[in-house]
C-alpha cells in the first residue's frame, strides 16, 4: 500500500500529495494541474528508521522531487536506483553539553546582557519581583508548558493557542539588544542572570537546484529548523535558541516574498487562537501552514509542540544552573510563594521522522 508522506494546499488552491510507493519510489501529484512525477527507486541502507530531507517543486513546465541534496530522476526501466548509504549515528549528545555551545551562542548572550541587565522603571503601585519570585514563575511556566503540551498531543488542538501564549511569555521579543516596554520574556531574562547560553541543535538549510522560474508561489521548511536538545545528525550545528526561532518556516508570494519565522508563528497563534485575545482577522500564513500535513499530522502542531518541549527543557536547565551558581536562594517568606507548583508528568514528544522541504513553484 502506498504511504502518504505529505500533502497540502498552496494559497492559490493547488493541491499536492507526495506518496511513498511500496517498491521505494516516490510519487508527487499536483492538482488541478494534472501534473505527476514518479521517481527512480530509492534504496536506503540503514538498520532502522532514517531521517531524510525531502524537497518538492513544480511549475507549469516542470515537476520534481529531491532527497538529501539529490534531485531524483524520473522512473524508467533503464534508470538505476539511488542508493543512500548507511547513515552514521552521532554520539548521544545534548546541546547543553556541547563544547561549542558557549562560543556559538555568545552573540545572543551579549544581546540578552544589553537587553535585561538594567532593571526597568517600576510602574506606580507596582514593585520589582525578587529573583525567587521569578524562579517560581519559571517553574510554573514549565508545568503549564508540559501540561498544555500533553493535552495538545492527546488531540485537544483548541489549546494550541494557549500553548503558544505561554511560549510567547517565555521567549518572544522583537528587539535583539534593546529593552522593550511590551515584552519581557521570562526564560530569556532568567538566562541572563548568569549570562547563560540557550543552546539547541538544528539542521543546516539544505539547498537543491530548482528550475529557473519567474514567480515563487510558496517556500516551506517545516522540520529542518525545529530546535532540538538531542543531536540527531552528524551534520547538526549548535546555536542559541533565539537564533533558531528566527529561522523562516514559510515564504509567500514573488521573491523575496513575505516570510514568517517560528518566533512570529508563535505570536500569530497566540493572537489568532485566543490565548492573548481573539483577532477579528486571520493570518494568511496560518491558513497555508494548517493545510500542510504529513502522515504524522499538522505541521503547525508538530512545530509548536517540538519547540515548546525544547523551551521547557531549557527552562529546567536554566533553573538548575542558577541554583548551582547560588541564584536560587530560599523561596520568599510571602505565603503566596511558599509552595512549588505541582510538577507535570514528563512529556515525550513524538519527533518528526521526516524533514520535508516544500518548494512549490508557479510559472
Amino acid at each position: 500500500m502506498p504511504t502518504l508522506v505529505s500533502a497540502g494546499t498552496t494559497n492559490n488552491n493547488q493541491r499536492f500529495e507526495l506518496w511513498a510507493l511500496p517498491d521505494g519510489r516516490l510519487r508527487l501529484i499536483v492538482q488541478p494541474l494534472n501534473a505527476e512525477f514518479t521517481s527512480q527507486v530509492v534504496i536506503i541502507h540503514n538498520d532502522g528508521p532514517r531521517f531524510v530531507t525531502l524537497s518538492i517543486y513544480w511549475s507549469t513546465l516542470s515537476i520534481g522531487v529531491g532527497i538529501n541534496h539529490h534531485e531524483l530522476l524520473q522512473y524508467g526501466p533503464d534508470v538505476l536506483p539511488l542508493i543512500l548509504e548507511l547513515q552514521q549515528t552521532p554520539a548521544a549528545e545534548l546541546s547543553i553539553n556541547d563544547s561549542n555551545a558557549n562560543a556559538e551562542c555568545q552573540q545572543w548572550i551579549q544581546n540578552r546582557k544589553l537587553k535585561f541587565t538594567k532593571l526597568p522603571t517600576v510602574r506606580s503601585n507596582r514593585r520589582q519581583k525578587t529573583i525567587d519570585e521569578q524562579t517560581y514563575d519559571l517553574r510554573a511556566s514549565i508545568c503549564r508548558l508540559r501540561n498544555l503540551l500533553t493535552q495538545v498531543l492527546n488531540g485537544q488542538d483548541y489549546l494550541l493557542g494557549t500553548l503558544a501564549g505561554e511560549m510567547r511569555a517565555s521567549v518572544y521579543w522583537t528587539k535583539d539588544a534593546l529593552r522593550e516596554s511590551g515584552y519581557n520574556p521570562l526564560l530569556l531574562r532568567m538566562a541572563n542572570l548568569s549570562e547563560l547560553q540557550l543552546p539547541v541543535y538544528f539542521v543546516p538549510n539544505p539547498k537543491l537546484p530548482m528550475p529557473v522560474t519567474r514567480d515563487l508561489e510558496l517556500s516551506y521548511e517545516p522540520g529542518a529548523h525545529c530546535p532540538r536538545i538531542v543531536r540527531l545528525f552528524t551534520t547538526d550545528k549548535v546555536c542559541d535558541l533565539q537564533q533558531s526561532l528566527r529561522a523562516t518556516v514559510l515564504t509567500l508570494g514573488e521573491p523575496p516574498g513575505r516570510a514568517i519565522s517560528t518566533l512570529e508563528l508563535i505570536s500569530e497563534l497566540a493572537n489568532t487562537m485566543g490565548a492573548s485575545h481573539y483577532d477579528a482577522d486571520a493570518s494568511e500564513f496560518l491558513d497555508v501552514l494548517q493545510k500542510m500535513r504529513t502522515s504524522e499530522g499538522n505541521h503547525v502542531k508538530t512545530l509548536m509542540c517540538e519547540t515548546a518541549d525544547v523551551i521547557s527543557v531549557l527552562s529546567e536547565w536554566v533553573l538548575s544552573e542558577l541554583k548551582a551558581r547560588n541564584f536560587n536562594r530560599l523561596m520568599p517568606r510571602n505565603n503566596s510563594f511558599n509552595r512549588q507548583p505541582q510538577e507535570a508528568q514528563e512529556t515525550q514528544v513524538t519527533r518528526t521522522s521526516l524533514f520535508v522541504h516544500f518548494v512549490p513553484l508557479c510559472g
